[in-house]
């Protein structure tokens, strides 16, 4: 059965009138399989949709993964490439000098000053005899004497700015030329 409404009167407008029309059965069962099949392909298209926004999801998100696992290992081989540079800058470099020699401290210089080390240890470290010395120092005092207005107080003396200018100069030209002692 089907429900219909229609009208009574012209004049009343607002009032329906419900008339129930005979159907036969056939076509009432042939009506809702065509609406449930209609339903239903509604929903299965709706599934396909989000299956394929689902599956469209997870080529992206699979395809961020690789570009990130791509990423790092280009970043790892890269370190890891670095690292070996390293390893073979290191093996390939001589062995470092020493910067400072043993007994070359502050005190050392105040002995040789001081006249407490012996003559020998001066000639040996500097090629020059101690007069030798003094005369040089009092040449090279206009030029390298500590300037006053220096805010450095603990300006070199002329003595141990020479002496140190000597001792870099004669163990440097030793290092390329090695010369005697005399």
């Amino acid at each position: 059965m089907i429900l219909a409404r229609r009208r009574c009167e012209p004049l009343d407008i607002f009032w329906w009138e419900v008339v129930v029309f005979e159907m036969d059965t056939t076509r009432m069962r042939r009506m809702i399989i065509i609406a449930l099949f209609q339903q239903l392909a509604v929903i299965s298209s709706a599934f396909m949709q989000l299956h394929g926004v689902l599956y469209l999801f997870l080529l992206y998100r699979k395809r961020n993964i690789d570009l990130l696992v791509t990423h790092f290992a280009r970043k790892r081989n890269l370190i890891v490439k670095k690292c070996k540079e390293l390893k073979l800058r290191r093996l390939r470099r001589k062995q470092r000098t020493k910067w400072v020699n043993d007994g070359r401290t502050d005190q050392w210089w105040q002995n040789m000053f001081s006249r407490i080390s012996p003559e020998e240890d001066w000639k040996k470290n500097f090629r020059m005899t101690r007069p030798e010395f003094e005369d040089l120092c009092e040449e090279l005092r206009p030029h390298v004497f500590p300037d006053p207005k220096c805010p450095n107080h603990r300006a070199l003396s002329v003595e141990k700015k020479v002496t140190l200018t000597l001792y870099y100069l004669i163990s440097t030209l030793s290092a390329i030329c090695p010369l005697s002692p005399s």
